[in-house]
């Protein structure tokens, strides 16, 4: 059964989350996008106010507790009852809002101050036709239709010249700056505070490797040929799609000794909760980096993209904007991030090319299994080499297999053979230069080298000059 949340609680919900950014930002990141005290909740108005006067007593626009707690403490000019104070207080506290979802929450906040107000304009107007109240009946009309309007605001200004000037490093600052090293997770490719993506068609075997990853990285140990990092890491893996059947028997088949995996699994918040995470709304965001910085765990699997990110048009990339924002967030927090997503009809990962910017690595499988071998058998490919290394790395064959009846899962993993598609572009860097000679030399079809040609110019590692087909 779903559980409804009363419009209510959720308003009162988001108005203790935009209370949190201003107390840690300041006002004015909300303010900027038209929010005001009298938009709140009785509840909330006050303390909103409050943030208001405190923060324009401080150089840096951010309130200090010191003088909200002065001023909340005047039950005079704040209108908080002092019983209540400590409640009112813990409000600022329990929020857990994200600077850079300031926008989304004064837009939220002033919806439903909208819609409050037009349910109470709509009861007056409801009595002054009935004869049991007075009122301008066109007035209030017209400003029922004001109310209508879409919410609009100014342009954000969330960072200004005190805020960003401290952060300014001179060049022979840069240069003098002791950075430490990001710790190593897996081999030289993986390291803290990554952001990688695995990608394959249906059925290869993205899970099976997904699951691999952080079982032997929360170990310390190494997988396959990949060898082991100079640091644990503690896991949290998000699945929205695998049924808890299959995602117990897995996590038992390749569970290590000293791992450190613990899941939020898709049918278990449906069972004891009623609803399912949406990574594309501020609010599930937030909940999840709240509970990873709680548990105090600094890696992160969502498993997968089009299962966990409803609403989002995989081939418009300001509508991946959110998603970006607080994937990045994470890194900034030094949480590691495997995303999970599939391939496309051309075998290339699904959707807007933008959500590759920003990614350290991206890892593609592809299935390597004959007819009537078991389990899952593939070749791991870095489609964009890891910025950790800045070199090739070689193409791996994996073969995971299960022993259901010993309860466990066997890897094996080799070096791959040269590819079809990798022989096309050696020959081509070779100086084999037309698709003609390119198939007579394969013994492939014309209509397959064009289709590996254009997963090549994709890729940015072809070019095409007229018939003439080069490296890039």
């Amino acid at each position: 059964m779903s559980i409804r949340t009363h419009p209510f609680d959720q308003e009162h919900q988001l108005e203790r989350h935009a209370l949190s950014i201003a107390m840690l930002h300041g006002p004015a990141i909300l303010t900027n996008h038209g929010l005001r005290y009298s938009h709140f909740t009785t509840a909330h108005a006050n303390l909103f106010h409050l943030l208001e006067v405190a923060a324009r007593e401080t150089p840096s626009g951010i309130p200090e507790t010191v003088r909200i707690l002065a001023l909340a403490s005047n039950e005079a000019d704040s209108g908080i009852p002092a019983n209540e104070l400590p409640l009112v207080m813990s409000s600022i506290m329990e929020g857990t809002g994200e600077g850079h979802n300031a926008a989304w929450y004064a837009q939220k906040i002033i919806a439903g101050w909208k819609r409050r107000e037009s349910i109470r304009l709509s009861i007056l107007l409801q009595q002054i036709q009935s004869g049991e109240a007075e009122g301008d009946i066109q007035k209030i009309t017209a400003r029922l239709a004001e109310l209508a309007m879409p919410v609009t605001g100014p342009d954000p200004t969330t960072i200004n010249l005190a805020n960003i000037r401290g952060c300014m490093l001179t060049g022979e600052q840069l240069t003098a700056l002791q950075v430490p090293q990001r710790p190593r997770l897996l081999d030289d490719w993986l390291c803290r505070g990554d952001l990688g993506f695995i990608f394959a068609p249906r059925g290869v075997g993205k899970t099976w490797i997904s699951m691999a990853l952080p079982h032997a990285i929360s170990a310390g140990e190494g997988l396959g040929l990949w060898s082991g990092g100079a640091e644990r890491s503690s896991v949290l893996y998000l699945d929205g799609e695998m049924p808890l059947e299959l995602s117990k028997a897995r996590h038992t088949w390749l569970n290590r000794e000293g791992g450190n995996v613990a899941y939020l699994h898709h049918d278990v918040l449906f069972e004891k909760i009623g609803r399912t995470l949406n990574i594309a709304e501020p609010l599930h965001q937030e909940a999840i980096t709240a509970l990873m910085l709680k548990e105090e765990r600094n890696f992160l699997v969502l498993d997968n993209l089009s299962c966990l990110a409803s609403g989002v048009d995989e081939n418009k990339g300001l509508a991946y904007e959110p998603i970006s924002a607080w994937l990045l967030e994470l890194r900034r927090r030094k949480i590691t991030v495997i995303m999970v997503h599939h391939a496309g009809r051309e075998g290339f990962m699904r959707g807007h090319s933008k959500r590759e910017d920003a990614a350290s690595w991206i890892l593609e499988l592809r299935n390597a299994k004959d007819e009537g071998q078991p389990g899952a058998r593939f070749v791991s490919h870095f489609a964009k080499p890891s910025r950790n290394t800045g070199q090739y790395l070689p193409d791996l064959l994996w073969h995971f297999t299960t022993d259901e009846i010993q309860g466990r899962t066997d890897i094996h993993c080799e070096p791959a053979e040269e590819g079809e598609y990798d022989a096309m572009l050696r020959h081509i860097t070779d100086g084999v230069e037309t698709i003609t000679d390119l198939a007579e030399l394969m013994g492939k079809g014309k209509g397959t080298i064009s289709k590996w040609v254009k997963r090549g110019e994709s890729a940015g590692r072809l070019k095409k000059s007229g018939p003439r087909i080069l490296p890039a």
